[in-house]
């Protein structure tokens, strides 16, 4: 069920809607089946999604049936064991994952990039994280290591859009760089967005990852400490990422 999930989170319609990022992502998880099944609704294991989402399967079972209140999600069938789910969004909301996405432009082929000998370097990286906040060590799948090549793969292309003239070994260190900093500070981004602590899902969430270290969505208990880990952030961002505009140069 929804096996590999990942979701880019649309903030714009958590706001619009007034639902939580737990119920967009449920909400989401369910049209991507009904998308891949092509159905009109699908049967929902409660246990699977609380597995994929990292809460308890009571909080899911809540969220459902909060959700089919506000007739945000339609629910076909009384007997529990049939019973079939889908996704209404309003029809004022623009991007909702229910809509059929847009054909983008053919991209132009750029360079090949070589992951292959700063991969264990990032692998090493993503262990000592795991395990700080484990206590174990990760299970490695082969879906997490082509989610980790895609992640290095795009921090090097960010780097290079950055520092044109930078030399390769220069930018695969300062790409590596950009991830510690990522890792090192996973404590300050969106308290949801730490739960997902898998490569798939980390290189799902890369730009709510970023968006959160540049503009700061956690919400601290005062002014003065919501202004302190603001600053903290956006000090985090320029230092590792800074802004793609051309000419920039490293500080």
């Amino acid at each position: 069920m929804a096996e590999g999930w990942t979701s880019n989170i649309n903030y714009s319609i958590c706001q619009q809607l007034k639902i939580t990022i737990l119920e967009y992502c449920v909400c989401d998880i369910i049209n991507q089946m009904v998308r891949k099944d092509k159905a009109k609704s699908v049967k929902v294991n409660q246990s699977c999604l609380a597995n994929i989402l990292g809460v308890s399967r009571q909080t899911i079972c809540n969220t459902m049936v909060g959700l089919g209140k506000r007739k945000l999600l339609v629910v076909k069938g009384k007997d529990l064991r049939a019973r079939t789910y889908s996704v209404k969004w309003p029809q004022q909301i623009q991007g909702a994952p229910v809509k059929a996405k847009k054909k983008q432009p053919k991209a132009t082929k750029e360079k090949k990039i070589n992951t292959g000998s700063i991969f264990p370097g990032f692998m090493n990286d993503y262990y000592e994280f795991f395990q700080k906040r484990t206590d174990i060590k990760p299970k490695i799948t082969g879906a997490d290591g082509k989610a980790l090549k895609e992640i290095i793969k795009h921090l090097i292309s960010i780097t290079k859009d950055k520092f044109k003239d930078m030399e390769d070994p220069e930018v695969e260190k300062k790409a590596r760089e950009g991830w510690q900093v990522m890792l090192n500070n996973w404590g300050i981004i969106d308290p949801f967005l730490q739960k997902q602590i898998k490569l798939i899902q980390i290189n799902g969430n890369f730009n709510n990852i970023i968006e959160n270290l540049k503009n700061g969505k956690r919400k601290p208990l005062n002014h003065n400490k919501q202004s302190g880990v603001s600053d903290l952030k956006s000090s985090i961002y320029k230092r590792s990422f800074g802004t793609t505009n051309q000419g920039n140069k490293p500080g």
